[in-house]
């Protein structure tokens, strides 16, 4: 019975560590040259710490499509977060606040999705 609870309550908390880890970019650059090569569109998730709806999304939505698999040959995941302090590549490999991405799109809400093709 310990066993049981243990899967139901451990095990999902870390898929979606793990999940959670494979969604946060530093380098666009990269991520652009490896959807050119493998001919995928990228969904680029912006969000920002503490967004409960951002939280929201990925666990609902985003984390469930990165485990089942499904779409690991359909499309590229990655995440960026708006309030970072880090500075991150952006699609040209220029060095800029993550800030300055979303400000390139336009986006003034969070979570917001952006499919670049």
């Amino acid at each position: 019975m310990r066993y049981l609870l243990f899967l139901f309550l451990v095990v999902p908390f870390f898929s979606h560590t793990y999940a959670s880890d494979k969604l946060q970019r530093s380098d666009l650059s990269q991520l652009a040259a490896s959807a050119n090569q493998e001919k995928l569109p990228i969904l680029l998730i912006v969000s920002q710490h503490h967004c409960p709806f951002c939280v929201r999304l990925k666990e609902e939505i985003i984390y469930p499509m990165q485990i089942s698999g499904d779409y690991e040959d359909k499309v590229i995941i990655a995440e960026i977060l708006l309030d970072s302090s880090k500075n991150i590549l952006d699609l040209k490999g220029n060095l800029v606040k993550p800030g300055v991405i979303g400000d390139s799109y336009k986006v003034w809400v969070t979570p917001t999705l952006l499919f670049l093709v």
